[in-house]
């Protein structure tokens, strides 16, 4: 019978295509359009539920990866899905909370003051929250970099 043989290569590619497609998808596009068309708040909000689901599939992906690969995997893509794992779980326990900490102070901010004095207090806090997003990014780039990597590695193994 085919189909037992086909399950597991058939299963992890299109596991690998969703958490690499939709990492892509949502970080270089849907996040883009969402900025651009919603009002601030609102983009906040989508963005608080939006990015610890991203930030978990970051993390669980290349896990899941490693251990249904269908082939004998190389060092180099054990790296790729090793270091893609450490820049999912980076953003999920560490940037995320930050960026959620800052954000939080800002609003408590805003809520006492106003004006240049806002604008005064808020300053360091904008920039903290510019470091923790310029992070973010890079590390979400990093990510999808080292899964298209591993996407080379996995196509190279299936086809020869």
């Amino acid at each position: 019978m085919i189909f037992p043989e086909l399950f597991k290569p058939t299963a992890h590619l299109l596991f690998y295509s969703f958490a690499f497609g939709g990492t892509l998808f949502y970080s270089k596009v849907a996040s883009i359009v969402a900025y651009r068309t919603l009002e601030r708040e609102q983009f906040s909000e989508l963005q608080n539920h939006m990015f610890p689901q991203l930030f978990r599939l970051e993390t669980l992906a290349p896990i899941i990866l490693a251990f249904t690969a269908p082939y004998n995997v190389q060092p180099g893509a054990y790296h790729c899905l090793i270091a893609a794992f450490a820049s999912g779980l980076i953003n999920l326990v560490a940037l995320l909370p930050w960026a959620k900490k800052v954000k939080l102070e800002r609003k408590e901010l805003a809520k006492k003051f106003e004006g240049e004095e806002l604008e005064k207090k808020d300053a360091p806090l904008k920039k903290s929250f510019g470091k923790v997003h310029l992070a973010s990014v890079i590390l979400n780039t990093v990510h999808i970099i080292l899964m298209g990597t591993y996407g080379y590695c996995l196509t190279k193994a299936l086809y020869y």
